[in-house]
């Protein structure tokens, strides 16, 4: 089919493509997906019959934007696996030096989930943070 097709068909085709994949990248990235899981999304959109999974995952699961809405609006309804998830991006930003952005993600576990063991390894950490800018 692309045979027969001429050069100016082919370039809008090909011009249309990237515009809607830019579009599905760009929206994954505002609903809160990191950038791995909007490049695995993106891959998969490519390829037929499996794109109409990835869309189906898009359309009913919960956003990461939404779960953090939900969390800031009540945050007793929160789990433990909340707080482990705050507690591994917190770890992702510290490997990546951006310390104020761990601070904060440490201390919405402790408040999200007093007196679990995750509260207490993220107030370890924000200990030692604390300690660490003071000198």
């Amino acid at each position: 089919m692309i045979k027969s097709m001429d050069t100016p068909t082919k370039v809008i085709s090909l011009v249309s493509g990237v515009v809607v994949i830019a579009a599905w990248l760009h929206i994954r990235r505002k609903a809160g997906y990191e950038t791995r899981d909007v490049m695995l999304m993106g891959l998969g959109m490519m390829v037929p019959v499996i794109n109409l999974g990835v869309l189906a995952y898009f359309v009913l699961a919960e956003w990461p934007i939404q779960h953090e809405v939900r969390l800031r609006r009540d945050p007793r309804s929160a789990t433990e696996q909340d707080a482990l998830d705050l507690y591994s991006e917190a770890s992702r930003l510290e490997t990546a030096g951006k310390i104020h952005a761990a601070l904060a993600k440490y201390e919405q576990a402790i408040t999200i989930c007093p007196g679990t063991t995750t509260a207490r390894d993220a107030e370890i950490s924000r200990q030692r943070f604390k300690a660490l800018t003071a000198s």
